[in-house]
């Protein structure tokens, strides 16, 4: 059967010989619509507005303040409050102390932001009208408790991000400097990273004392050559027992005072002492060395007997020179890599904190501030007691409905007709 579509005439068709059925289906339909509006229960709607007050902005964060607002996921301090609004926390707390069902909440429980006029409309649909308000003064009351706890802002987030990253590179230029403190602990040389001078002392050092130490053995040979045939037991020990105690003591007085020309000036009181010190001991080791040759060797000149003393302490003032003159480049490179790290760790560190105080305070002065606008209110209209508009829209639905029915019962009278 070939398929007609339906003219208007067919329509005038079933008008002219079924109107008493369909006026009465739609009157019926529009009556029962209108007793149905009357008998089920009044919905009401409660309403608040909050005005969102945007924070004083320079020309450049004003500018990305209209990209923000053109921009759906920029945040903006109306965009931040709605957030907040409908988070978790104050969404389950009022669901909590209202005993609401998920389900309900999401479909009765409305925020709308109007970027336009900066404000956020909050409502609740429900047959309770003082339930409607206790809802809407209990979310304005939490949303001032989280405020109150968060202080909401919008730089608030980049603040946070930038203190955790204070905190890691705090982290690690304390482990950088620890390390450069356990390099200096295990350094035999003590040297500037930023002037190559203090490498080349050493070396300059062990060159004086050798020069300083062949002078002497040549005076010693000299002395000798001229000594008393008799005087067969001339020749001294090159180790000899007041030598090892001394020359440690004057090896660690010597490291300090390395140490301590570093960071002080040589008038420094702690300074002076040293050298004082280092000027005794050195004073003291040859004595007792030369009380320990005259001993043994009675018959030796006091001259060459003072000269072998100093030819052993130059002997070791010479190894110990040439050992730090020998180590001393590769430990200030190691130790000039160390401090370039540990200065660049730390002015990287200084750049975060100061832009993390920056970032607390704008923070601070582009806080969201927002107050209410239109307190919990009823609207006068009911949602659900539209009489006539449901009555209408029903009645135009069965019509149509009816029309649509006449004219498949038409059709089919027809082809039985023929």
């Amino acid at each position: 059967m070939e398929s007609r579509s339906i003219t208007i005439d067919d329509l005038l068709k079933v008008l002219g010989r079924f109107w008493k059925s369909i006026f009465a289906f739609t009157i019926l339909a529009g009556v029962i619509a209108f007793t149905w509006v009357i008998v089920i229960p009044t919905k009401y709607r409660a309403t608040t507005s909050l005005l969102v007050l945007a924070p004083n902005l320079s020309s450049a964060s004003s500018a990305a303040a209209q990209l923000a607002v053109l921009n759906a996921s920029a945040a903006t301090p109306l965009r931040t409050i709605k957030g907040v609004v409908m988070s978790d926390r104050e969404t389950q707390a009022i669901m909590d102390k209202f005993g609401i069902d998920w389900r309900e909440f999401e479909h009765c429980f409305v925020v709308v932001d109007e970027s336009q006029s900066n404000q956020l409309t909050i409502s609740y649909d429900s047959t309770d009208k003082e339930k409607n308000l206790a809802i809407l003064q209990y979310s304005i009351e939490k949303l001032k408790e989280l405020d109150k706890e968060f202080n909401f802002t919008v730089g608030s987030r980049q603040a946070a991000s930038l203190k955790d990253e204070v905190a890691k590179k705090e982290t690690e230029v304390k482990k950088a400097e620890d390390n450069l403190l356990e390099l200096q602990k295990t350094l035999k040389t003590v040297s500037d990273p930023t002037d190559p001078k203090t490498i080349a002392a050493y070396l300059e050092k062990y060159q004086k004392l050798e020069l300083e130490l062949g002078g002497v053995q040549a005076q010693i040979r000299i002395l000798r050559n001229q000594a008393s045939t008799a005087a067969t037991n001339s020749s001294i020990p090159s180790s000899i027992p007041p030598a090892k105690t001394w020359q440690a003591k004057l090896s660690d007085i010597e490291y300090k005072l390395r140490v301590a020309r570093t960071t002080m000036a040589d008038q420094n009181p702690e300074v002076v002492r040293l050298k004082r010190q280092e000027q005794q001991t050195r004073e003291q080791f040859q004595r007792e060395v030369q009380k320990y040759l005259q001993s043994v060797n009675k018959n030796l000149d006091p001259t060459l007997a003072e000269l072998e003393s100093k030819r052993m302490l130059l002997e070791y003032q010479t190894e110990q020179a040439r050992q730090l003159a020998k180590v001393a480049p590769e430990e200030g490179l190691k130790l000039a890599r160390q401090v370039a790290e540990v200065l660049t760790l730390r002015k990287v560190l200084t750049a975060l904190r100061a832009q993390y105080e920056q970032a607390k305070i704008e923070s601070e002065v582009d806080r969201v501030r927002w107050s209410v606008l239109d307190p919990p209110h009823t609207e006068h209209k009911p949602l659900n007691k539209r009489y006539a508009l449901v009555a209408a829209i029903t009645m135009v639905i069965t019509f149509i409905l009816a029309l649509m029915v006449g004219v498949f019962r038409l059709r089919k009278l027809e082809s039985r007709a023929g």
